[in-house]
Order: C-alpha cells, then sequence, then structure tokens
C-alpha cells in the first residue's frame, strides 16, 4: 500500500511538526496563502509579525532562549530582503534558525518577474546554506536536511527556497525523525581524559562560556562548583550561570568600558577552559581580553573557530553538553582549587 498523497503545504506543515519545531515566526503573501492556510490547521504556534525582519529576529531570541530551532516564513525577493538583518545577527551570534521562502516560478523564460532575486548568492554570507526544493516528492526530507543543518556544528540559519506551485502539488509523505543534535561531533574517551587531566592539574583554573554551553547549565555550575573557581561568560552566553551566583564573575563587554579586572583574574589563573565561545569583538571586549596561548584550553563544535582568535595549548572539536557531561560523570577526581584561599 502506498503513501498517501498529500497538499504540499500540509506536507510541509506536517514535516516540521515531526521535526519537533513548536513555533512559526512571518507573515503571509500572495505566494504564501496556501501555506498558512494549512498552518492555521496544524498544531504549529504562528506568530505573525510586522515584517520579516522582525520575524528573524524573534526567531532568533527564541533559540537563544530555548533551544530549540524555529522558522521564519517569507515571501520572496521583498520579504526575503527584509529577512536579511535578522540572517546576518543569527550568522554572528551562532542562533539556529530556518528561512522558509515561497516563490512564483511561473514563466521561467520570462525577465523581470515578480519579486524575483538571486536569493542564493545574496544569503551566501550570512547563511550556512540555500537549498532549493524543486519538487513535493523531496518536501519533507529537504526541510528535514534544513532544520538538521541550522541545529549542527556550529548553529545557524538555512535558507529554503521553494516554489508557490509546490504548495498545491501532491506526493507521498511519510514522517521524518526529530532533529538529531548528537551530529554535533562527540568527545573522544582520550579527548576527555586530556581535558581531565589539565583540570586536575590546574591551581587556578578559570571558565569562559559561551553560547555553546547553554544546554549545559547545570553541568556548567557543578564543575564550576566542584573546582571553586570563577565563571566567565560571553555577552551570548550570559545566563549559563545565574549572574547572581557566587562563582560568576560580571565582564562589561563595550570595548573600552571594562575588561581590566578580569585581565587580573586571568593573570593569576594557570587554565582557562574556554567552553562554546567564537572569542568575537563583542565576546572579548573589542579583544581587549588577554590569554596566554600556555594556559587556554578551548572546546568548540565549530572546527572553524578554534585557534580563529586566540591560539590554545589544546583544541577539541566537540559538543559541549556532551563533554562536560563525561567531565562531570565524576566530579570527584577535581578537588577545590586555590582559589578559595584567595
Amino acid at each position: 500500500m502506498g503513501r498517501p498523497m498529500v497538499a504540499g503545504s500540509s506536507i510541509l506543515c506536517s514535516a516540521l511538526e515531526a521535526l519537533g519545531i513548536e513555533v512559526v515566526f512571518g507573515l503571509p503573501g500572495s505566494q504564501s496563502i496556501e501555506l498558512y492556510d494549512a498552518l492555521r490547521r496544524s498544531p504549529l504556534r504562528t506568530i505573525l509579525t510586522v515584517d520579516e525582519r522582525a520575524a528573524t529576529f524573534m526567531a532568533q531570541g527564541y533559540y537563544r532562549a530555548s533551544g530549540k530551532i524555529a522558522v521564519v516564513m517569507a515571501v520572496s525577493g521583498p520579504g526575503f530582503a527584509s529577512a536579511l538583518a535578522g540572517l546576518a545577527e543569527a550568522r554572528h551570534d551562532s542562533a539556529g534558525l530556518v528561512l522558509i521562502t515561497v516563490t512564483d516560478n511561473r514563466y521561467p523564460d520570462k525577465k523581470f518577474r515578480l519579486q524575483i532575486l538571486d536569493q542564493p548568492t545574496i544569503a551566501g554570507p550570512v547563511a550556512k546554506a540555500v537549498i532549493t526544493i524543486a519538487s513535493a516528492d523531496d518536501l519533507a526530507q529537504k526541510i528535514a536536511d534544513a532544520c538538521q543543518l541550522a541545529a549542527s556544528g556550529e548553529p545557524g540559519p538555512v535558507v529554503v527556497e521553494l516554489d508557490k506551485a509546490i504548495l498545491t502539488a501532491t506526493a507521498g509523505y511519510s514522517p521524518t525523525g526529530k532533529i538529531n543534535s548528537a551530529q554535533t561531533p562527540l568527545p573522544l574517551d582520550d579527548e576527555v581524559d586530556k581535558i581531565a587531566a589539565i583540570i586536575e592539574d590546574a591551581k587556578r583554573p578559570v571558565l569562559y562560556v559561551g553560547q555553546g554551553a547553554v544546554g549545559a547549565s547545570d553541568q556548567v555550575v557543578r564543575l564550576a562548583e566542584s573546582l571553586g573557581c570563577p565563571v566567565i561568560t560571553t555577552c551570548s552566553g550570559r545566563g549559563v550561570i545565574p549572574e547572581n551566583h557566587r562563582l560568576s564573575f560580571y565582564f562589561d563587554y563595550a570595548p573600552g568600558v571594562g575588561g581590566e579586572t578580569i585581565n587580573r583574574l586571568i593573570e593569576q589563573a594557570d587554565l582557562v577552559l574556554a567552553l562554546g565561545c567564537k572569542f568575537t569583538h563583542n565576546g572579548t571586549g573589542g579583544f581587549r581580553l588577554k590569554i596566554a596561548e600556555d594556559k587556554l584550553v578551548h572546546i568548540d563544535a565549530s572546527a572553524e573557530v578554534l585557534k580563529a582568535n586566540y591560539p590554545a595549548r589544546l583544541t577539541i572539536q566537540a559538543d559541549i553538553p556532551a563533554m562536560l557531561e563525561r567531565l562531570s560523570a565524576d566530579n570527584s577526581r577535581f578537588s577545590a582549587s586555590d582559589w578559595s584561599e584567595s
């Protein structure tokens, strides 16, 4: 017995639901009426915005608050162009979202068609990828690919293009699995052992924590408390450890404003364990943060950020929550640092 034939608009909504997507931001246009009709009938929560720029910023905020991918719906051309600022912000801030643009590909032999832009070229610098869907038969799998890519490795925005004709075309539908974060590299046994040995040898460690550790807040706090060591967060990592926690150290990231106190703290440290951070301009107070190479151990899900701005004695590409879970499995191996004597 074959798969039931379903309209593309319903396939798209069902595929998002099966992937674990809960919220869609955006607003309808003439190309996407059928899609919004299907959204109205689906369990997905649809949040209408005043424009696509607002939708992408809201989706980014949703990801940073929840760790879950959100979807933005937009028409091609002006809708896509309006979303660009939010895409750029999401790319720089490692925020996962999927922008689905609906275009009108009638009259392919004509020039000056309705709201047609070279979206793949324009989106190239600010998106992890642009995925074009040419058939309703490919819809569910390519939507799954887009959501998986947005969440994997260093999270970021992915753009999907599809023709409005796909929304009314019918195809067989089989649900795909949920987004699998395990595609991010998992720590190897020898990597865990190396990190554990370095932490054990450290007398005055410091944790420098970014957004990549958002999903491991409890493990960060447990590790910090077992070591009794200071925790500094990047701008995007604020909230990983409660800011009223006794081990949380505030850093004013405005260039030229603060940072000297943090630099004096790091001067006294013999290990800076950087977890899920890119050492960006904003995350280092305009690169005023000073960390000696022999003190720095940098772990991140993205190979691109390792050694990019701050050389380190050891870099490891690995999922931060998984690494911290392995390290915190036996916190008894770590003794309190010498900071408690200061």
